[in-house]
């Protein structure tokens, strides 16, 4: 009895994994074409939305592309690897002078501002850390606020 029940389910499961690519494949164009079975359909996407540059699209994301780039104390400092001040910002990683903080998680803090939940590390120690980063309004100056000490930095060309 035992033998039946065990043939009966490794019978579907051997012609499944032995079945050849071309029906593989010719059965998930038959999905693609036939789409997502009724009720299962997504929403269309909404046409008149533009992405704001600035505020990330949802808690989780990335920061935002308008943050990114290299910051500085001033444009004479610009492009010079070793300055104190120098912060290289990126979508997933902040890289300070002597530290490189991790994002863990992005969320809007204000129409110009984001909070960003980071993984810091250096000078031997990694830990949570939050900053609010802060862009002006012309996107020249980026304010960024460590544990309540503010500092703010120019736009590097």
């Amino acid at each position: 009895m035992h033998f039946r029940i065990a043939c009966g389910v490794a019978a579907p499961l051997l012609m499944l994994a032995c079945s050849a690519p071309g029906e593989q494949e010719a059965n998930a164009q038959s999905l693609e074409r036939k789409g997502p079975p009724a009720g299962l359909a997504l929403p269309p996407p909404d046409v008149g939305a533009e992405e704001d540059p600035v505020t990330p699209s949802g808690i989780g994301a990335g920061i935002a592309p308008a943050y990114r780039g290299e910051w500085n104390a001033d444009r004479g400092a610009c492009g010079t690897p070793g300055g104190e001040m120098r912060l290289r910002v990126e979508e997933d990683v902040l890289r300070f002078h002597e530290s490189v903080a991790k994002v863990l998680a992005v969320k809007p803090a204000g129409p110009r501002a984001i909070e960003i939940e980071t993984s810091m590390s250096g000078e031997g120690e990694t830990r949570k850390q939050a900053l609010l980063l802060t862009l002006s309004p012309d996107g020249a100056t980026l304010a960024v606020e460590i544990g309540g000490t503010r500092a703010e930095r120019v736009r590097c060309p």
